[in-house]
């Protein structure tokens, strides 16, 4: 199982996340993971509690990393939810590995992925369920709570 852990780099303040497994990162669970639903939490520096997640298969550990580093570098959750996606990987019916990219890409973007070999599908819709349903919660440290759901579904953020 491959696990990603966000953090700070000292030098430069800046966020990136760190690969490995459970074992690397000196993770320890007990209980096991029984869903496959991937769901995470990041406290950041400024106090915020951030919970985040998606469905989407291969395609969930791509999608958590693009939302949170989107999120953490400023962009809001609703636009760091709603910007394009591409997914690696199979999905459901399709054991091919290609590189799957919603068409809201730049044409040029496209192009130098094909270039540089990549075997690039451009999905026909704008916001396509097969990049999965990604939401998120953030509390701030003065309590107060925002939150976004993917426009790629029918859910909503409710905060009572």
């Amino acid at each position: 199982m491959c696990l990603y852990q966000l953090e700070t780099d000292p030098a430069s303040a800046q966020p990136f996340v760190r690969v490995g497994t459970i074992r690397t990162l000196g993770i320890e669970h007990r209980n096991g993971f029984r869903q496959r639903i991937s769901r995470s939490m990041v406290v950041t520096n400024d106090d915020r509690v951030i919970a985040y997640g998606t469905m989407g298969g291969e395609g969930q550990p791509q999608t958590q990393a693009a939302v949170i580093l989107r999120h953490l570098a400023g962009m809001p959750l609703t636009q760091a939810i709603a910007e394009p996606r591409w997914l690696i990987g199979r999905t459901w019916g399709d054991n091919t590995a290609k590189l799957r990219l919603e068409p809201r890409f730049d044409p040029s973007v496209v192009k130098d992925l094909s270039e540089r070999g990549h075997d690039v599908e451009v999905l026909s819709e704008a916001f396509s369920d097969t990049m999965g349903h990604a939401g998120a919660v953030s509390k701030a440290a003065d309590g107060s709570v925002s939150g976004s759901s993917d426009p790629r579904c029918d859910g909503c953020f409710e905060a009572i």
